[in-house]
């Protein structure tokens, strides 16, 4: 697994004190997290088409797949597919039976089962056939289908039914159906329906598509359009228009976009292009940004090595980090000489969750102190709890020893500290380790500090 990943899902505090750290000099690719969080904005929208596909992105990416599938579920029965939605449920229920969410999944199949036995969701029913419908003819005789599907978008049902209706578009594929979806993107008034006839272009793609989709956003006035635009260039893989936003966009913030949107699509050629030429450094961060979630990792190794920027050179070591290169953050710490930059290596290697070197370097009585706490809170963000508790009884330094206190909390190892403050002699590491237990925040922690109260 990604170590970013196992950080966000598995050490919350690592991954809030990794955030700290790179604080404005770190943008992370998307991953099951982001996913997530995006499900939940469509759905809180009613867009549960667009939901259910990022909960299953979510799913994939293996980030809270019990919460993921009981809100992936709730998304299908509101587009209808409630036959889906059971499934979906009946699977979460198998999976993970000591999940919370599993006694919410039950909850939702009863309410499910009672809207179709009270006759309430027969409206759904419904209109769900009829979609259904719409959708084999439209695969089957688009010439047909195509009309009645216009005749349907005009009806004054809600933007919710309209962009399901709109989706099955996307299965045809036809010429009408690329005409169509291009006319409710250019002309629709209701923002949504448009920003799906903008995804629709992105997803059947060619030559066609991409003008319509440039056309509309040069005389687009609105920034949302414009971004989902961009999307749908790189859903495409249209490289020449992102290349011109980002050459002739006035917006800083959207040629940012453009800068992410081609490192999505892996044009790291264009990047090299732009970095070489570029002078602000905000800009060249955002390409470097680029360049990692590209997997660009000899361009961003070249940037740590050779950038006359420190701030750049910090940023390109984080990137290596996210990138999981520790063989090249090895060679660079063994040749760095700025004692910042070697602190950035070692952070980047916590975050790589690389615990042999930073063990090898924690160990080093020759390495400086201020060095060897760093790789003691890079043992801390990668989890290496088992590694910190033999460090700490084996180091005699007093300052050391508190950083390897602070370090087994932000990996979250309770237990450990608590064993501390039980054999500890020094009454200040004794106070540190208890202090440290407050921010856990588990049932060992608790009970602990609840026998430290009531000691008499």
């Amino acid at each position: 697994m990604n170590p970013w990943k196992l950080i966000l899902s598995r050490r919350p505090l690592a991954a809030l004190l990794v955030v700290l750290l790179l604080a404005g000099t770190l943008a992370v690719a998307k991953d099951g997290r982001d996913a997530y969080d995006q499900g939940t904005r469509y759905m809180d929208r009613g867009r549960y088409p667009e939901a259910v596909d990022a909960f299953d992105s979510a799913i994939e990416d293996g980030y809270r797949k019990d919460a993921s599938m009981y809100w992936k579920a709730y998304c299908l029965h509101r587009s209808g597919r409630t036959d889906q939605a059971l499934d979906v449920l009946n699977s979460l229920r198998s999976k993970y039976p000591d999940s919370r969410w599993a006694d919410e999944a039950k909850e939702q199949e009863t309410e499910i089962r009672s809207e179709y036995n009270s006759g309430t969701a027969g409206t759904v029913r419904d209109d769900s056939l009829k979609l259904i419908a719409l959708q084999s003819l439209l695969m089957s005789n688009p010439d047909q289908g195509i009309p009645i599907l216009k005749k349907y978008l005009r009806s004054d049902r809600t933007s919710e039914e309209k962009v399901k209706a709109l989706y099955l578009l996307v299965q045809s594929g036809s010429e009408e159906a690329v005409a169509m979806s291009a006319e409710i993107a250019m002309e629709s008034d209701d923002p949504e329906l448009q920003l799906a006839a903008i995804r629709n272009l992105g997803i059947f793609g060619g030559p066609q598509s991409e003008r319509q989709l440039e056309d509309l956003y040069w005389n687009s006035p609105n920034r949302d359009v414009k971004r989902r635009i961009l999307q749908s260039f790189q859903i495409s893989g249209a490289v020449e228009p992102v290349v011109r936003v980002l050459e002739e966009e006035p917006s800083a913030e959207l040629r940012a976009d453009a800068i992410q949107t081609l490192g999505v699509m892996g044009a790291t050629g264009i990047l090299d292009r732009y970095y070489v030429k570029e002078t602000s450094e905000e800009n060249k961060a955002r390409i470097l940004n680029a360049y990692m979630i590209a997997g660009a990792h000899k361009q961003v190794l070249q940037a740590a090595q050779s950038e006359p920027s420190a701030d750049l050179r910090a940023r390109a070591v984080n990137l290596l980090g996210v990138l999981g290169a520790t063989d090249d953050l090895w060679t660079l710490f063994q040749q760095e000489k700025d004692i910042e930059i070697k602190k950035r290596i070692l952070n980047a290697f916590g975050i790589a969750g690389d615990g042999k070197h930073l063990r090898e370097i924690a160990s080093r009585d020759s390495e400086p102190l201020e060095l060897r706490r760093a790789a003691v809170q890079g043992l801390g963000i990668a989890g290496q709890c088992p590694a910190l508790a033999d460090l700490y009884g084996k180091s005699k330094e007093y300052e050391l020893r508190r950083g390897i206190l602070q370090a087994i909390m932000i990996c979250g190892d309770a237990k450990a500290l608590i064993r501390i403050a039980r054999e500890e002699d020094d009454p200040e590491l004794k106070a540190a380790a208890v202090r440290n237990l407050g921010n856990i925040g588990s049932p060992e922690a608790t009970q602990f500090l609840m026998e430290l109260l009531n000691e008499k």
